[in-house]
């Protein structure tokens, strides 16, 4: 049975912090390669493909932020698609 959690993001700092934090969740992804890992990545991110057949992984995430504080281009916020 799968498990997934939904990571909320929220206040002043939602966008600079949680950047930092899916940035150093993908660098632990590409670090472990194809290596067995104790971090189940499938539980943070949704495996997809992009239109080229690449594969994609999207946080599972939810932002709230206050109006003018997101810079709307953070990491987290990129599906991966170009």
């Amino acid at each position: 049975m799968g498990r997934e959690v939904v990571t909320l993001q929220l206040g002043h700092a939602a966008s600079f912090v949680g950047t930092h934090f899916w940035n150093t969740q993908t660098a632990i992804m590409e670090w472990a390669g194809g290596d067995s890992s104790e971090v189940d990545h499938d539980v943070l991110f949704r495996a997809g493909e992009n239109y080229k057949g690449e594969s994609t992984f999207t946080p599972r995430l939810v932002i709230c932020d206050l109006k003018g504080e997101s810079d709307g281009g953070t990491a987290a916020a990129r599906s991966g698609s170009d």
